[in-house]
């Protein structure tokens, strides 16, 4: 597997622009290279260059073609790579914010992750992928603009989809967690929102999911709290409080527990100055 990753750092509670484009790259795999299936929680948006992948979601397994483009809520069940006896070149960016679940969902992806013909995207990936390699002091407004472009031509695309997407309680749970990530969640709450019983609430969280709605929640979170303590000089305590803990102690033993070191260690270690 050969891979150029280019990362992207913003503080989304200062920046004015509704998404944060994380990262961004280019792969070749191949079969032997096996599948990737992290829990990122982000959305990913692939566009195939060459070569076949294999996308497998919950609702089945789909194929990539050259043009295909993947959006992929990386929170879900998921895996790719290349197809059996296939290489697979694509390039892809990864991104979180405002509404951002709401598009993935009415754009028809949620449904179905794969949509073919879109060779003519092929730029625009570049054009975003390039603004991550060399960045201009207005990169958060260019890589925005760039992808709204996208998202226009996808959504467009999709414009039946886009009528009556599906009704599904995890899916509106989920949104309902993102949003108001540092609200003092609780099982019941969760189980209220999603009109399930908590046994209901738990399966079909697992089948979604992978993991449990608190296990969820924690990643979550500790996504949010990387992010933060990267693109941001806000304290600790602060942080803490923006990811759901009022305290600090418990907030930086989860953190440390997840990452195997302390907040601010991380900050150190990542931070650029």
């Amino acid at each position: 597997m050969i891979s150029d990753v280019y990362f992207h750092s913003s503080d989304p509670l200062l920046s004015p622009w509704p998404y944060q484009i994380v990262a961004g790259g280019r792969s070749d795999v191949d079969d032997p290279d096996g599948i990737v299936s992290r829990n990122y929680h982000e959305h990913t948006l692939i566009l195939t260059r060459a070569g076949k992948g294999q996308i497998t979601v919950t609702d089945g397994v789909f194929s990539t073609t050259p043009g295909s483009v993947v959006w992929l809520d990386t929170s879900r069940l998921y895996a790719h790579g290349a197809a059996a006896d296939h290489h697979w070149s694509y390039l892809w960016f990864a991104l979180s914010g405002q509404d951002l679940d709401r598009l993935y969902d009415q754009s028809g992806f949620a449904e179905h992750p794969v949509q073919d013909g879109h060779s003519d995207l092929e730029h625009d990936f570049q054009s975003m992928i390039q603004t991550l390699v060399e960045p201009p002091l207005h990169a958060d407004a260019v890589l925005n603009a760039r992808f709204t472009a996208i998202a226009a031509k996808l959504f467009a695309s999709r414009r039946e989809g886009a009528i009556n997407p599906r009704h599904d309680p995890i899916t509106g749970l989920l949104r309902r967690m993102r949003t108001d990530i540092a609200s003092p969640w609780s099982v019941a709450r969760m189980a209220d929102i999603a009109n399930l019983s908590p046994s209901q609430l738990f399966r079909r969280f697992h089948a979604s999911t992978g993991t449990s709605p608190v296990s969820w929640l924690r990643h979550e979170r500790m996504v949010l709290a990387r992010h933060l303590l990267v693109a941001s000089s806000h304290p600790v305590a602060s942080i803490a409080l923006r990811c759901g803990y009022p305290d600090p102690f418990h907030f930086s033993r989860d953190f440390k527990h997840h990452h195997g070191c302390a907040p601010r260690d991380y900050r150190h270690r990542n931070q650029t100055t």
